[in-house]
């Protein structure tokens, strides 16, 4: 006899998160995970048959690096046809059937939407991924969220980014199939490319006190 899963609900997140900063994984349906991903307290996301996640809290530096990210994308590719969004607007990665919510992306022309609900959606065709790196998160972001984002067919640029000490990674899709340039940046002096438009490193930790 195979067993049925138990339903996951706020009260089981609220009691999972609690006991820990760590990243909680809890085995969950879609529709469990549907019905929880609208709720402010948590930051969740679903990978694997699970729902990925802890209490929705961010450091000082975590928000100013995001902000002052959103305004440079905002800035520098708004008039070439990108809408620029935020962590509260869901990514389907198809080839991995996966849902995450990346600090920022950014769509190019028109949306194609993964709708679950009536208003229940996710982006599909993400042109730039922004991920600000936390201890909690750094290993899934990096060992799950990286290859399944890679996969991505309109997704051109994946960027990296320390809250902690300038350091920055971007890969840029080239023109060969499934081959990525990997390029870091560890000076606030260095600048690159998105898109051809130039982001500087010191305009994105303006405003950041580093915690060396």
């Amino acid at each position: 006899m195979v067993a049925t899963q138990r339903k996951v609900t706020a009260e089981t997140l609220r009691e999972k998160f609690s006991v820990t900063d760590e990243l909680v994984w809890i085995p969950a349906s879609k529709e469990d995970f549907w019905e929880l991903i609208e709720l402010p307290e948590f930051k969740i996301e679903y990978s694997k048959g699970q729902i990925v996640g802890n209490m929705s809290y961010a450091t000082e530096n975590h928000e100013t690096i995001v902000a002052n990210l959103i305004a440079m994308l905002h800035n520098a590719l708004l008039t070439e046809g990108h809408k620029i969004l935020g962590s509260n607007r869901p990514v389907f990665v198809g080839d991995c059937d996966e849902i995450f919510e990346p600090d920022i992306h950014t769509v190019f022309g028109i949306t194609e939407i993964h709708q679950y609900a009536a208003t229940k959606t996710a982006t599909m065709n993400p042109s730039v991924i922004v991920e600000v790196a936390s201890k909690t998160t750094v290993n899934f972001d990096w060992n799950t969220k990286l290859p399944c984002y890679k996969t991505i067919p309109s997704l051109q640029h994946i960027i990296y980014v320390e809250q902690n000490k300038p350091y920055i990674e971007i890969f840029t899709r080239t023109k060969k199939p499934n081959q990525w340039l990997n390029e870091v940046c560890n000076d606030s002096s260095q600048k690159f490319k998105v898109f051809g438009k130039t982001i500087a490193l010191k305009s994105i930790y303006q405003g950041v006190i580093f915690n060396m």
